[in-house]
């Protein structure tokens, strides 16, 4: 993304305004976002988290959450699931990772019935569960 030219006050065209006021300050875009990125990383990282690791074969399917309980694609499934309950997922193992803030797991666990019955391998509860 090209850089994007701070707006500058009006101030800045007057000749008698100082030389920080007529210099434009370029903004890189693509940083910002990728500081922001970084940030969010590092809070997800720091909060208490539970692991749950699925494996899950060629062609999985698993009851849809929603209604109707239709068959539904379990690695699509997990995705949705996760991402409604604030989590992160994470290639491990041959399979995945999900991290689940420990405040939202019961969500997590309701919304993931079939899925932990079914492709749950294993579980971490991090320090001090």
């Amino acid at each position: 993304m090209p850089k994007t030219p701070a707006a500058l006050s009006a101030d800045a065209f007057d000749d008698d305004a100082p030389a920080s006021l007529r210099e434009a300050a370029l903004i890189d875009i693509d940083d910002v976002a990728q500081r922001r990125e970084r940030l969010a990383a590092y809070a997800q990282a720091t909060r208490a988290v539970i692991v749950y690791r699925f494996v899950f074969p060629e062609g999985a399917t698993v009851a849809s959450f929603g209604r109707g309980g239709e068959m539904r694609d379990a690695v699509a499934q997990l995705y949705a699931i996760v991402g409604l309950t604030g989590g992160g997922l994470a290639k491990s193992h041959g399979g995945l990772a999900a991290r689940i803030p420990k405040i939202l797991a019961a969500k997590f666990e309701s919304l993931a019935r079939a899925l932990i019955e079914t492709y749950l391998v294993s579980l971490e509860l991090g320090e001090a569960a």
